[in-house]
């Protein structure tokens, strides 16, 4: 298996077993250093880049910068950009199920925690119809933040 992604996906299988197994409630499980109180978007990569997954941090990173910059400066938002390819990051990784590339938006408020998962909409839209990806993003942060 030349493609860590691979790797990482036969790796993950049987981890599954064992977390479905348990059937803890996965509020109770301890935040990672990435995860903060408020809106979190976490765009997972692999080591290398496609056209597809450039589309998606570029046009989250608009978003966020020209629309949200005040709930970052805040501290309400957080956009964070991790490669599940290094050993620092298998724990988010692991815990959000990601061996692809991936796109998630997940509020921590207080006990709550709201996942959204765009995934299949980011890797559709944003390299063409940034327009539509965008005003979905818009959409989700602005509900989240409220």
């Amino acid at each position: 298996y030349k493609n860590k992604g691979m790797k990482r996906m036969f790796f993950f299988l049987p981890l599954l077993t064992i977390l479905f197994g348990n059937c803890q409630n996965g509020n109770n499980q301890p935040k990672t250093n990435i995860e903060k109180e408020g809106v979190n978007i976490l765009y997972f990569h692999g080591e290398h880049h496609c056209k597809v997954c450039e589309a998606i941090e570029t046009n989250t990173q608009i978003v966020v910068d020209s629309l949200f910059s005040d709930a970052v400066k805040e501290e309400k938002l957080f956009f964070h950009i991790i490669d599940f390819s290094k050993p620092e990051n298998e724990k988010i990784a692991d815990k959000y199920q990601v061996a692809w590339d991936a796109l998630l938006i997940v509020t921590q408020k207080g006990e709550s925690l709201t996942t959204h998962n765009l995934t299949d909409f980011a890797i559709t839209q944003a390299p063409n119809n940034p327009e539509k990806f965008q005003n979905r993003l818009i959409e989700i942060i602005s509900e989240e933040l409220r």
